[in-house]
């Protein structure tokens, strides 16, 4: 069903037990949260195109529903409610997006925009230029590529992460999984990880041009100006913190940052947290008796092309000017 006028669309989509959506936005913002079941609800406000035609495209496949902006849409605000299991994929451009309450994996590619996550279990997948990235209540593993923007994350809790920056700080709060890896670089920026003060790690940091600083009692492995390794807490987690030109710090924080969205945790949250286990290790073994491989958890299915790493490079593209933003979103609807 759809409804539409020349400042509001709106339409709604009934679909199964594996919800899919896909958003490629231009320009505006864009809110997606968990709502009731079965139903994923698209509202726009201001949807007009600059060519007085509809700027709004939708259309489902199955379980999956995308959504477009097309002919030079004018700034426009988007309101996408969707089942909490709906896994999404977000591509803005000029755009603030922020997600909340879902219960799935969860991939957004953004340029020009800052991206807000709240109340999210499940796997992350971020990339982000000349954007900043603000998120609350974490649960599960997290994999993110920002230039020129700032990352904050607090009272999380994440099983691993791997997070890299050209131009930003990291600051991330979490309680720490033994034998799992935890790594961060930025090449300028300081990164500070926040853990509660009964974390069990082993921690490696390194950093060219900054300070290194742990408020946590430790047994120093190796110290020098440059290089500091360390074991916290008897050990556990593997910690790896680089920064070029920035400080790297450990402080303590709450000693159970996350106990608010345990409680938001359902049976089905965790049987999918334990089939993420296995896609992202190969092993159903207990998340604690796994070492984190980075390049193994970003592998692509070898029987699909790598469309990540494409729309990174398409993002690449109209970040240097060599695509317009029409031109990029077109290639990004072709990958999707």
């Amino acid at each position: 069903m759809s409804t539409a006028t020349d400042q509001m669309f709106q339409q709604v989509f009934t679909v199964g037990d594996t919800p899919r959506l896909s958003v490629n936005a231009i320009a505006g913002a864009i809110v997606i949260e968990a709502g009731e079941d079965a139903v994923i609800r698209v509202d726009v406000t201001g949807a007009e195109s600059a060519r007085g035609r509809a700027g709004v495209e939708c259309r489902q496949d199955g379980d999956e529903v995308y959504v477009r902006s097309r002919g030079g849409q004018k700034d426009a605000e988007y309101h996408i409610a969707v089942p909490a299991s709906c896994s999404i994929q977000l591509h803005t451009v000029q755009a603030d997006a922020a997600i909340t309450g879902t219960r799935a994996p969860i991939t957004v590619e953004t340029v020009s925009g800052d991206l807000t996550l709240e109340d999210v279990v499940g796997e992350c997948r971020l990339h982000s230029v000349g954007g900043d990235i603000t998120a609350r209540r974490l649960h599960g593993a997290l994999v993110l590529q920002t230039t020129n923007g700032d990352v904050t994350i607090r009272h999380s809790r994440l099983h691993r992460f791997n997070v890299h920056s050209t131009n930003g700080d990291f600051e991330i709060e979490t309680p720490l999984t033994a034998g799992e890896r935890y790594f961060a670089k930025t090449i300028n920026g300081d990164v500070r990880l926040m853990v509660p003060p009964s974390a069990g790690l082993l921690a490696q940091l390194r950093t060219h041009n900054g300070e290194i600083q742990s408020d946590l009692p430790c047994e120093t492995i190796n110290r020098s100006r440059r290089n500091w390794q360390a074991r916290i807490n008897g050990g556990g987690a593997n910690v790896e913190m680089e920064s070029v030109n920035g400080d790297l710090r450990i402080v303590a924080g709450a000693e159970q940052p996350n106990d608010s969205l345990q409680d938001g945790v359902t049976d089905a949250d965790h049987s999918w947290n334990a089939a993420l286990e296995h896609d992202l290790t190969g092993s159903t073994r207990p998340a604690d008796a796994v070492g984190f491989n980075p390049e193994r958890s970003q592998q692509p299915n070898p029987e699909t092309p790598n469309r990540q790493q494409q729309s990174i490079d398409i993002l690449a593209e109209l970040e240097h000017g060599a695509l317009t933003v029409e031109e990029a979103m077109k290639r990004l609807d072709e990958l999707h």
